[in-house]
C-alpha cells in the first residue's frame, strides 16, 4: 500500500496518532475521577462546556505566540499544560472531592492545553498537507487514531490488572503519558513549516465572511458542533448503560467499533474522488443523523451496537469530506489573509457549536429532567444530514463537486 506522504505529513500522523493514543490512556482515571466526584452528567456537561469553551481563546494565544516562535512552540506549551492538568487530577483526588470549584478550575487547564496543541496541529495539517495527498493524508490519520484508541484501553486494562493496586496502575499510567509527551515534542521538532508572510492580528477575524466557501466552511462546522456537544457528553454514558454497566463488554464493543472505523477510512482512501466526495459525504451525513436515535429509542445492547457500527462505517465518509472542503477555503485565501485567522474563525464556529449544543443539553434538563436526553438526541442528531444537504446545494451552484 503505497501512499506517497511527503515526511512532513508522516511526522504529523504520529503526532496525531500519539496524541490520540496519550488522550484516550490517560482518561482511563481521568473520567473515572471526575466522573465519581461530580456524580452528575450536568455537572460534567458543564465541566465539558468551560473547557472546549476555552479551544477559540487558545487557538488566539496560539497564534499570537506563533508571530514570534514557531508553530510547535504551541503545541509543547498545549503539552506541559496537560500534563499539569493530569497531575493534578493523580495527586490531588482529595482537594477535588473538597473544593468543587477545583473541577471547574481543571477544566480551564486541559482547556487551554487542549486548544494551544489543536491550533498547531491545525495549522501544521494545512501547511504540510497537498492537495494531491489530502485524502490519502486524512484518511490515513483517521486510521491511526482509531488503531490508537483500539490499544490505549486495552493497554490500561492490562495495567491495572496486574497491579498490585489501582493507585499503582494509574501511577504507572501516567509515568507512561509522560513518556508519550517527551515523545510528541520530539516528533515535533521534526515538522518543518513555512513562516507565514504576515503577522496575526485580532482585527482580521472575520465570523461572517464575504466569501461564499469561507461561509460554508463555518457554517459546516458550528452545524457539526452541534451534533458533536452529544458525542461529547452523553454517547458513551449511553452506550455504556447499554451494556448494563459491564466494562468489559463497553471496551470490546468500543474496540470493534474502532475496527469498522479504520476499514472505513481505507475504503474512503481508496475510492474517494473530487467528483465522488459529495456522494460521500451525503451517504454519511444521512447514517450520522439516523443512528444516534437508537441510542435512546432502543436503549439496549442491540441498539447500542447497532449505533456503533453504523456511525463507525459513515463516519470517514462524512469527516473526510468536511475536513477537505474547510482546508481547501483555507488554501485557497490563505495567500491574502493571515491562515491563524481563517484557522480560528472555524475553530469558533466549531466551539460555538459545541458550546450551544451542550447548553441546549443542560437547558432541557431543567424542564425535562426525565426525557431531556431523548430530545436532544432527536433534535441535534439532524444536523449532520442538513450541514451535507446545504453543503451539495451551495456547491452546485458554483458548479462544482469540489471547491
Amino acid at each position: 500500500m503505497k501512499l506517497n506522504l511527503t515526511r512532513n505529513e508522516q511526522a504529523m500522523m504520529v503526532i496525531n496518532g500519539l496524541f490520540i493514543f496519550v488522550m484516550s490512556l490517560a482518561s482511563v482515571f481521568v473520567n473515572v475521577v471526575l466522573y465519581v466526584i461530580s456524580g452528575s452528567i450536568v455537572t460534567m456537561t458543564l465541566y465539558t462546556i468551560l473547557r472546549f469553551g476555552l479551544f477559540p481563546f487558545a487557538f488566539m494565544l496560539g497564534a499570537k505566540l506563533s508571530n514570534q516562535r514557531k508553530i510547535v512552540f504551541s503545541l509543547i506549551l498545549g503539552l506541559a499544560l496537560l500534563t499539569v492538568g493530569f497531575l493534578g487530577v493523580l495527586f490531588a483526588e482529595h482537594l477535588l472531592q473538597s473544593l468543587w470549584f477545583m473541577i471547574y478550575i481543571l477544566a480551564i487547564i486541559f482547556g487551554l492545553g487542549e486548544g494551544l496543541f489543536w491550533f498547531s496541529m491545525n495549522a501544521l495539517n494545512q501547511l504540510v498537507s497537498s492537495e494531491e495527498t489530502r485524502n490519502t493524508y486524512l484518511s490515513v490519520m483517521g486510521m491511526v487514531n482509531a488503531f490508537a484508541q483500539i490499544i490505549a484501553p486495552l493497554l490500561a486494562t492490562l495495567i491495572l490488572s496486574i497491579s498490585a493496586s489501582d493507585d499503582q496502575g494509574y501511577t504507572f499510567i501516567f509515568q507512561l503519558v509522560i513518556v508519550f509527551m517527551v515523545v510528541i515534542i520530539f516528533f515535533g521538532f521534526k515538522v518543518n513549516s513555512p513562516s507565514l508572510s504576515t503577522p496575526f492580528r485580532m482585527r482580521e477575524l472575520q465570523l461572517f465572511s464575504k466569501h461564499k466557501d469561507l461561509q460554508l466552511m463555518n457554517m459546516t462546522h458550528f452545524m457539526f458542533g452541534l451534533r458533536d456537544s452529544l458525542v461529547l457528553v452523553t454517547t458513551g454514558l449511553l452506550i455504556y448503560n447499554a451494556t448494563g454497566g459491564s466494562g468489559s463488554v463497553y471496551s470490546r464493543l468500543l474496540a470493534l467499533f474502532a475496527l469498522v472505523n479504520i476499514v472505513a477510512f481505507e475504503v474512503v482512501r481508496r475510492f474517494n474522488t473530487p467528483q465522488r466526495m459529495m456522494s460521500f459525504f451525503i451517504f454519511g451525513g444521512f447514517i450520522m443523523t439516523f443512528s444516534l436515535p437508537l441510542l435512546v429509542y432502543v436503549p439496549t445492547l442491540l441498539g447500542a451496537a447497532t449505533y456503533g457500527l453504523l456511525a463507525s462505517w459513515a463516519g470517514p465518509f462524512y469527516v473526510v469530506p468536511l475536513q477537505t472542503i474547510a482546508m481547501r477555503a483555507i488554501g485557497s485565501h490563505m495567500m491574502h489573509t493571515n491562515m491563524f485567522s481563517l484557522v480560528i474563525s472555524r475553530e469558533i464556529a466549531l466551539t460555538s457549536g459545541r458550546v450551544l449544543g451542550m447548553m441546549f443539553v443542560v437547558g432541557l434538563s431543567r424542564f425535562f429532567p426525565v426525557q431531556f436526553i431523548t430530545i436532544a438526541v432527536t433534535v441535534l442528531s439532524i444536523f449532520p444530514l442538513g450541514l451535507t444537504l446545504i453543503s451539495s446545494h451551495v456547491l452546485r451552484q458554483k458548479g462544482s463537486t469540489a471547491l
